[in-house]
């Protein structure tokens, strides 16, 4: 039994990186194929709360009403960014765009439309009670009519 020395030729090298690309692009490949809307705003949603208590199957159920709300040029725009988080994951996302107005302000619409409609701020953020999604405002269209 003979042990080689595994030696560092161009060869070696170039064979290593083919390997590793092709390896790299089935791992894109896979997350382009698994990737949806839904996953995006829920993730981001989670990103956005990291101090919530949010049981599974809230944020879920939320994204698909969410989703399934938007028109025209809102869902063109995030389906690119489900593409790009397939990518370069979401807080990878957060670091290329998060001095982009367009992504702050869709970020920061999508996390408010969880908020309002669901017992968020009656429930602290999920931590005196179990946080729920209504799927409507709860007091109508004014989301501060409930305090009057």
């Amino acid at each position: 039994m003979s042990v080689e020395k595994l030696s560092t030729t161009r060869r070696n090298l170039l064979i290593g990186a083919g390997v590793g690309g092709l390896a790299g692009i089935a791992f894109a490949g896979s997350r382009l194929v698994y990737a949806t809307p839904e996953d995006f705003v829920a993730d981001m949603t989670r990103r956005a709360l990291p101090d919530a208590v949010i049981p599974e199957g809230v944020l879920q159920q939320f994204a698909a009403d969410y989703v399934s709300e938007l028109k025209g040029e809102r869902l063109k725009s995030l389906g690119d960014l489900v593409l790009l988080s397939a990518l370069v994951t979401t807080p990878g996302i957060e670091i290329l765009l998060g001095t982009d107005e367009r992504y702050k302000n869709f970020r920061r619409t999508t996390v408010t439309q969880f908020m309002i409609k669901s017992n968020f701020f009656a429930s602290d953020g999920g931590k005196t009670a179990r946080l729920e999604y209504y799927g409507y405002l709860p007091c109508g269209q004014n989301p501060f009519a409930q305090y009057i």
